[in-house]
């Protein structure tokens, strides 16, 4: 710790004693965010000298600095005395319970009573090896030796322990990021050849349109506004047209099976829908504002041609319109809890198409083959991929997340990974919302899909089985008519052909890895046939531990079958601190002590052991790097964008290929 934490930490201090100069216990506690009155308490008594009951400056600093050049074993020793709670020279059981209810506590997990009681037990036998019925220093440094890990936890100064959790202000406000910038940070983020020539053409193409246009009007005398708006009026044209293509979700999963998958960033039709929307918004944008300058400059009445021209009808309307689709898409509002603004705002594309064909007169050619295509796809996807079926049963499992089991159309052929759209009229008589199917499709009579309440369609939902006890009084029943759109593809189906594969997910991100699992797990020791990866790394990360239930049954049965070893299971959970945080550390060594002994997992009830803290990408890819060398390595993510877009910088340091799902 350098002399400017030292000063730092003498600043924090002086701003939460405040005008009494001191600091009490409950101040204390607060300013750590210790949830366990016991720990805090210890803690507070390690610093409190004189037995005060309060911190002065001065009595805070010594400790302070004696820790700042303290060795290791006696930064040791500070833990061993942090968890002597009652200052006897020796750690008893009840005060080991004590600490593994404290970390308990600290971490959000919850553990029966018997549970505690078998921890404790079990971790006093182990390490009380003369059965004096108390830990002794001696005794606590030979087990913290025998957990590398842990012990690096405890020999890091409390002091750097402590700075992290108290803040001299809050943090300052993010700003919200401008929707544009972002798009384009997702886009360089994702950059690789393929996307790199993609996205180049794609605006060399807009460059040209914009310069060709105004280079028809060199010999015209006009002021400059005209050409400008003509320019952005012939982009306007060009992307109009284009962003029909992403919508094709039929073609798109036809796309995915040819030779063209390796030249266009089909992956990523979502992320280029929404950047050619803000192209068009404020090509559109710019091409209104620069013909009213027009007309300023020659003394002509603006309102007349807005509202009596059918120029100005025309444009004023599919500016409307445009701003109307622009705005309910952003994040802010199309996630924020208003999802049906945005459905409705994005019904205004016909009308939108129709009136820019009168607004402009060469609009028809440029939308003639994508126009085409869209068509050709509603009357596909009306005709052959839209069906009707009935909900059959649900699960309702933690965090808000609600299982939906479907009778299964005899023609409904999908493949792992695939999803589909969703419309319960129950709910809404027009939304369709796209959810992965959970289900393998090996199953032939079910089609599952995991759906997490984030809106207020998926809030009715689940809303609706929740009380369904009370409305199967009224006749209401659990059997809802659905209907179904589908299957399209998605990015997992490369699993399959991919000779390395790592299945990374966050949450209900899981949901494409269950169907893929299943199909993998009956391919590889059910049929014996069929193409597969030689090894399948799984890494799944929630927040809290109740999350695991959702496929845990999956887990459980691959952990059993999987004798050969193909699949290598990994569970983390994120919602924890950190194994080398001194407030858990021997609830931490409890479990692990339990999990050798038993080789059951207490959060999950799995063999595989869970994983506190947040995974180390790096750590692990260069373990399967070296582990599977020379190898085709490929990553599939379904999750948290910030976690995707770590999962993909780091993968591609190994020159790993990474997929991502998206909708």
């Amino acid at each position: 710790m350098s002399q400017k934490d030292i000063k730092s930490l003498e600043t924090l201090f002086t701003e939460i004693a405040a005008e009494d100069k001191i600091i009490d216990r409950e101040e204390f506690k607060n300013a750590l965010n210790i949830h366990d009155e016991n720990i805090s308490n210890r803690l507070f008594d390690l610093f409190d000298d004189d037995n005060s009951g309060t911190l002065e400056l001065n009595e805070f600093l010594s400790t302070v600095n004696h820790l700042k050049n303290a060795d290791d074993q006696q930064q040791l020793k500070f833990a061993f005395d942090l968890y002597d709670i009652d200052g006897s020279g020796t750690i008893e059981e009840s005060e080991l319970s004590e600490l593994i209810k404290s970390g308990l506590t600290e971490n959000n997990l919850t553990f029966s009573d018997d549970q505690v009681v078998d921890l404790t037990h079990l971790m006093f036998s182990e390490v009380d090896t003369d059965n004096s019925g108390e830990i002794s220093f001696g005794e606590f440094q030979k087990v913290a030796e025998n957990y590398p890990d842990l012990l690096s936890g405890m020999t890091v100064s409390p002091v750097s322990w402590l700075k992290p959790k108290i803040e001299l202000s809050p943090e300052p406000q993010s700003i919200k990021p401008n929707p544009v910038l972002e798009y384009l940070r997702e886009i360089l983020y994702k950059i690789d050849q393929k996307t790199f020539f993609f996205y180049t053409t794609y605006f060399l193409i807009n460059i040209y349109l914009f310069l060709s246009t105004l280079s028809t009007y060199k010999d015209i005398n006009i002021n400059t506004f005209v050409p400008l708006a003509e320019g952005f009026g012939a982009m306007l044209n060009f992307n109009g047209a284009v962003i029909l293509l992403p919508m094709l979700r039929h073609f798109i999963t036809k796309l995915r099976k040819t030779f063209l998958y390796n030249y266009i960033p089909i992956d990523d039709v979502v992320t280029f829908h929404r950047f050619v929307g803000h192209v068009m918004f404020f090509s559109a944008l710019a091409h209104g504002v620069l013909y009213i300058f027009n007309f300023g400059l020659m003394d002509q009445s603006i309102n007349y041609f807005l509202f009596f021209t059918l120029p100005g009808i025309t444009g004023l309307s599919l500016f409307i319109i445009l701003f109307g689709m622009w705005i309910t898409a952003l994040p802010t509002i199309r996630k924020g809890g208003h999802f049906k603004l945005f459905y409705f705002a994005h019904l205004g594309y016909g009308l939108w198409l129709i009136i820019f064909i009168l607004h402009g007169p060469i609009f028809w050619k440029w939308l003639l083959v994508p126009g085409l295509l869209f068509l050709i796809e509603r009357w596909v996807r009306s005709n052959s991929l839209v069906q009707e079926t009935k909900v059959y049963d649900v699960s309702l499992l933690p965090s808000s997340v609600l299982g939906l089991y479907m009778e299964r159309p005899k023609s409904f052929s999908y493949k792992p990974g695939d999803y589909l759209y969703l419309k319960c009229p129950e709910i809404s008589e027009f939304e369709w919302h796209p959810f992965t199917i959970s289900s393998a499709p090996e199953n032939n009579d079910i089609i599952s899909c995991h759906i997490r309440s984030v809106g207020s369609w998926t809030g009715n939902l689940l809303n609706y089985y929740k009380e369904l006890p009370r409305k199967e009084s009224i006749g209401k029943k659990i059997e809802l008519p659905v209907l179904i759109d589908g299957p399209y593809g998605t990015p997992s189906d490369k699993v399959f052909d991919s000779k390395v594969a790592i299945l990374v997910a966050t949450g209900i991100g899981v949901t494409p890895y269950s169907s893929i699992l299943k199909s993998l797990l009956h391919k590889i020791y059910s049929d014996k046939s069929g193409k597969h990866p030689d090894k399948i790394y799984f890494y799944w990360q929630n927040r809290g531990q109740n999350s695991f239930e959702w496929f845990v049954d999956l887990l459980a049965e691959i952990e059993e079958k999987d004798t050969e070893k193909f699949f290598d299971l990994n569970i983390f959970l994120t919602g924890t601190q950190s194994q080398k945080d001194m407030k858990s550390n021997m609830l931490y060594i409890a479990m692990d002590m339990k999990h050798k002994k038993s080789k059951v997992d207490l959060i999950t009830g799995l063999k595989v052991k869970t994983n506190f803290g947040r995974p180390n990408w790096n750590q692990i890819f260069e373990s399967i790097s070296t582990e599977q060398k020379n190898k085709n390595i490929e990553i599939f993510f379904c999750g948290h964008p910030a976690v995707g877009k770590q999962v993909e910088i780091t993968g591609h340091k190994y020159d790993f290929i990474f997929h991502q799902e998206n909708f």
